[in-house]
């Protein structure tokens, strides 16, 4: 049992850009309680995973180019897709499927569920006021340091859909399936020969979005065509 205190956090807005009156131009920090324990869980999840950087990405796409630039006319699509505010949208019972079917289970699903048992938060106005505190049933803890781990086994999903769904990516060698997307941590990169191979995955990105209530950030997604010149 957690004391009710540990599910509190305070949210202090900071102001980022464009107009003052609209709260989407405002950074929300959380102040919350952290102790060892949630250190002790996020390193129960990473020892059941592969740790994949961002190096290995670099890595995988320069392994892709090399595949593809070496050919007369060689090219092919790499979209990034911006996942919105992935980290305050996810629904939490969502959170724990996608946990116990990554293998996470027993105490340390306890502890998590525990964790996100009773979640509140207000918000700061001033330095000496704040809002009454409200509900706050989705997203991942702010300054949890399980919550990148957390989010990047829910977006991992994805990954999961299109395999299942799109047959062909970017082949790099008979030993290894293809590669469909690039990911790390809620930033995605999804890779194909041909733009009528990309739109199935994009098909697939948007049936995720609909089913766990992700948003794209069309703004702040781009495709890049890597074209041999």
């Amino acid at each position: 049992m957690f004391p009710d205190s540990w599910g509190e956090r305070i949210v202090c807005p900071v102001y980022k850009t464009g107009p003052q009156n609209d709260p989407n131009n405002y950074r929300g920090i959380s102040i919350t309680t952290t102790t060892t324990m949630y250190t002790i869980v996020s390193n129960n999840i990473n020892q059941r995973l592969y740790r994949y950087s961002a190096t290995d990405n670099v890595f995988c796409l320069q392994a892709m180019s090399q595949q593809y630039l070496g050919r007369q006319g060689g090219r092919f699509y790499c979209l990034h897709v911006d996942l919105r505010g992935a980290f305050d949208k996810i629904d939490h019972h969502k959170l724990f499927e996608s946990l116990q079917n990554k293998g996470v289970n027993g105490n340390v699903v306890k502890v998590i569920v525990k964790r996100y048992a009773n979640p509140k938060s207000c918000v700061k106005i001033s330095s000496n006021c704040a809002t009454s505190y409200f509900p706050c049933n989705i997203g991942t803890r702010q300054g949890d340091i399980s919550s990148p781990t957390i989010v990047s086994l829910f977006i991992d999903q994805l990954a999961n859909l299109l395999r299942q769904n799109c047959e062909t990516g970017i082949f790099i060698d008979n030993s290894i399936p293809d590669m469909l997307c690039l990911m790390f941590a809620d930033d995605v990169a999804n890779c194909a020969e041909t733009v009528n191979r990309l739109q199935p995955q994009l098909n697939i990105v948007g049936q995720f979005c609909i089913s766990t209530g992700m948003e794209v950030d069309l703004s702040k997604t781009q495709n890049i065509v890597i074209v041999q010149v």
